[in-house]
């Protein structure tokens, strides 16, 4: 059940950066795109698994700790697309910093807020929770997005990946590194929300990998143009809505309550990428905006999240 809990915030994050960060108005031209609100989603709606006895002459069977760990981590997956789906149904969310930072000001309308939410984040929802099915080979399958878990003896593509997507079979693999990854979700996001830093979980990664798929997303099926939110920031506008880690980054902000909010005060560094700063939102994101460039000269500063928070349960 979704509980929904408002807390209107702002959270600015100061960081280093090789180059000032304009917060103004982008140029249109430079950054056009067609929109994609009226491409058709994928049509695949549940997730199977190379495994089980069937699968275990496969060099990419999943042995059964693989698989509950991988069922874990759909079920978080899905959590993550849930509140991203929910904060999308606001009708002011497009105008809100979590989405421009994330998407772009340049596709800050209501029509490709609701496209992303339908196409992408309810298109991952509708995978279901967990895996459903073992079959042989990590090939294309009717219906489904299948996962495998190679070695990197047997797929080289896996000796520096987490996870690597295959568009045209609709299928992923998911590398030993895959198994290295966090697994305590609270304490990761916990993390993430007070000094926005984190170590990838699996949910993110399968997240990240089925916005790679036209079988999921249809045609809103994304590319790797930049990884982690320093580079995923400064992406254009073009970039931002077609990389697979700005739909990620993205699903981690809206899904969980912030307890505690911190005020803006005259101690904090705005040169230190990991120093958070919390705010009662009580202008409007422009003023928030001209109000700290004034006070601190805009330079390395990034206007991050107003938005307001839901919780999950």
């Amino acid at each position: 059940m979704l509980v929904q809990r408002y807390a209107t915030l702002a959270l600015f994050i100061f960081s280093v950066l090789a180059n000032a960060l304009t917060l103004g108005p982008r140029s249109k031209s430079s950054e056009a795109e067609p929109h994609r609100w009226l491409a058709k989603r994928g049509e695949l709606k549940r997730i199977v698994i190379v495994g089980g006895s069937v699968g275990e002459d496969s060099h990419a069977h999943c042995t059964p700790h693989q698989v509950r760990r991988i069922d874990e981590d759909i079920a978080w997956m899905r959590k993550l697309a849930a509140s991203a789906y929910n904060f999308l149904l606001e009708e002011d969310s497009h105008t809100t910093a979590a989405y421009i930072a994330w998407f772009g000001a340049n596709n800050a309308d209501r029509k490709t807020a609701d496209a992303i939410r339908r196409e992408v984040y309810d298109a991952i929802w509708d995978l279901g929770d967990d895996t459903d099915a073992y079959v042989a080979e990590l090939e294309g399958y009717s219906g489904a997005v299948v996962l495998g878990c190679p070695d990197t003896t047997t797929e080289p593509l896996c000796e520096n990946a987490v996870a690597v997507a295959n568009r045209p079979g609709n299928f992923a693999r998911l590398c030993p590194l895959y198994f290295q990854q966090s697994f305590d979700y609270e304490e990761q996001f916990r993390s993430w929300r007070m000094s926005r830093t984190r170590s990838l979980t699996g949910a993110e990664t399968l997240l990240h990998e089925m916005t790679h798929l036209p079988g999921v997303v249809g045609s809103w099926n994304t590319d790797d143009i930049a990884y982690e939110k320093d580079k995923c920031l400064l992406l254009r506008d073009a970039e931002m809505i077609n990389n697979a880690d700005n739909y990620m980054l993205f699903a981690l902000e809206p899904g969980f309550h912030i307890a505690d909010i911190f005020l803006v005060g005259e101690d904090f560094d705005p040169t230190n990428i990991n120093e958070v700063i919390w705010a009662v939102a009580t202008r409007s994101c422009l003023d928030v905006i001209a109000f700290l460039s004034y006070k601190d000269g805009n330079t390395g500063l990034i206007l991050y999240v107003s938005h307001r928070y839901w919780a999950m349960f």
